[in-house]
């Protein structure tokens, strides 16, 4: 079937004759109900000729009206996808484009309609109900070998309706050097360009140094949002620390020093980064903060008339932010701070010494939200 578009094309060309010769025998009358054959003819007849040639055994025949039915009636998802088929039939290292089934929705017309009244879209439903058939059974077919490749047998069970497989494999950027990566790869650094929102729960540990030491160590809880575009980065950040001090230690209340080994630490402040670096699976940041900083040493009691007592501190801080994205949009991150601080615990023991913080993250980034990018995608 080499010849299959001179054929198409005579016959077209007899068709053109016929209605022609019928106008002249009919004269006005004729040319005002004349009918010339649109896309949706067309469509609705190639959706059932491609099968019938395909199962006669002319896969060539079928990829020829295939491709007629692109250049001439434009592209849909449904064609595409046909199209991809047939030629992934006739060689099995072609590589499967889904990146082009996708940019269009699956029922397309010829004028590129995506908002079908229901009555219309159901008319297009049936139209490609066979063609749909066919293409469904050559994915069936093709997830019954063995020799696929990853890359071809997640794009298959996407096809026969898997995606989620295929999604994750994307968010992990595991398909590398494939069209579709490649494409939502580009999506993805173009959303992270743009201001993106990002959270996190916090946890780690408080170290105090020098005379402050005497506080201990204790675990810190708190979490973070923030903004980040292009490389700069803006983090509110609320964090306590809790659990007794380490020591025994003195404070002035009611103009008597008092033994106590109470300690509720808070942390709330700012803190702008600088991304240093950034691969798809980690980032590296240089951070500064600016932040209040404080801890009760004794709480007030009303019954008794215990006077409250704790001490504050200007935190200004620096340090490294780690963060691994095990996906595009979720993190694990490890930040090591050095504080400036300066615990002032005038006529009691002295608790003057600057401290550590390390801290494990679990956070999220918020533009580049995978429903987004898919939808870009065409999912």
């Amino acid at each position: 079937m080499k010849y299959l578009k001179t054929y198409l094309f005579i016959t077209a060309a007899l068709c053109s004759s016929v209605q022609l010769s019928k106008a002249q025998e009919g004269g006005v009358e004729a040319l005002i109900t004349e009918t010339i054959p649109d896309c949706s003819g067309i469509e609705y007849n190639l959706s059932r000729l491609i099968p019938e040639f395909y199962n006669s055994g002319k896969l060539d025949s079928a990829l020829i009206l295939s491709e007629y039915w692109l250049e001439n009636c434009g592209e849909s998802k449904i064609i595409n996808t046909t199209k991809n088929l047939l030629l992934f039939e006739l060689n099995s290292n072609y590589t499967f484009q889904l990146e082009e089934v996708l940019k269009q929705d699956y029922y397309d017309d010829y004028y590129g309609r995506r908002n079908y009244n229901y009555g219309y879209n159901q008319a297009v439903l049936a139209r490609y109900s066979k063609l749909e058939e066919f293409n469904q059974k050559l994915v069936r077919k093709f997830l019954e070998r063995t020799d696929l490749s990853t890359y071809d047998r997640l794009v298959f069970e996407s096809l026969n309706h898997n995606r989620k497989p295929l999604l994750n494999a994307l968010e992990k950027g595991e398909l590398t050097d494939t069209p579709i990566q490649n494409e939502f790869d580009s999506i993805v650094n173009e959303q992270n360009r743009k201001t993106q929102f990002h959270a996190a729960l916090l946890s780690g540990v408080w170290v105090p140094m020098d005379n402050a030491k005497l506080l201990g160590t204790h675990p810190t809880i708190g979490f973070k949002v923030g903004l980040k575009r292009n490389k700069f980065l803006f983090d509110a950040v609320f964090s306590f620390r809790v659990g007794p001090s380490g020591n025994m230690y003195q404070v002035v209340q009611n103009d008597s020093l008092v033994s106590t080994d109470y300690f509720l630490g808070g942390y709330i402040g700012g803190e702008f980064g600088y991304e240093l670096f950034k691969t798809r699976h980690s980032e590296l940041d240089v951070v500064v903060g600016l932040a209040y900083d404080g801890f009760d040493a004794i709480k007030s009691d009303p019954d008794d008339d215990t006077k409250y007592v704790g001490f504050d501190s200007f935190n200004f801080n620096y340090g490294l932010a780690y963060r691994f994205y095990y996906n595009h949009f979720s993190y694990l991150g490890l930040d090591g701070k050095y504080n400036l601080v300066n615990y002032k615990n005038v006529g009691g023991t002295n608790l003057a010494g600057n401290t550590v913080s390390v801290t494990v993250s679990w956070g999220f980034t918020g533009a580049s939200t995978s429903p987004y990018i898919f939808k870009q995608l065409g999912f």
